[in-house]
Order: structure tokens, then C-alpha cells, then sequence
């Protein structure tokens, strides 16, 4: 549990070298641009962040497919 809250060695180094990235990707960020997160730079080696993306897009299509169909239903009405 502990190594989880400081993480020691490899992750460590991730962790600090992405926190580095993301200071550098703000401060070097365009007009407009949305800033940077220090996940965005750790690496993904299992791809979880991909599956996580892929199910977030398909609940976000389904809330959208229920919400127009309950306002086709109500102009409907």
C-alpha cells in the first residue's frame, strides 16, 4: 500500500521525468491549448488508459443516444 503512495525506483523516475514533461509541454503551450497533466506523460505499458478512453467514449455515446431519444420524445409529445 505504502509503495503505491511513494512509489520507489522505475516508477519513481516515471513519475518525476513526466512531472518535468508536463511543466515543460504548459510552459511552452500555445494560445488555446488545454495544459497538460503529468498522467499524460507516464507510461502506459498494460494500455490502460486506452481502455479506459474507449469505455468513457462508449458511455458518452450512450448518455447521447438516451438524451436525444428523451427529447425526440418529448417534442414528440
Amino acid at each position: 500500500m505504502a509503495e503505491k503512495l511513494n512509489p520507489r525506483g522505475p516508477e519513481r523516475m516515471d513519475l518525476g521525468f513526466a512531472t518535468l514533461a508536463s511543466l515543460f509541454a504548459n510552459a511552452y503551450r500555445g494560445k488555446g491549448q488545454s495544459t497538460s497533466k503529468t498522467a499524460d506523460f507516464m507510461p502506459d505499458f498494460m494500455g490502460n488508459r486506452k481502455k479506459n478512453l474507449a469505455e468513457r467514449i462508449r458511455q458518452t455515446g450512450k448518455a447521447m443516444a438516451v438524451s436525444l431519444a428523451r427529447n425526440k420524445k418529448k417534442k414528440g409529445s
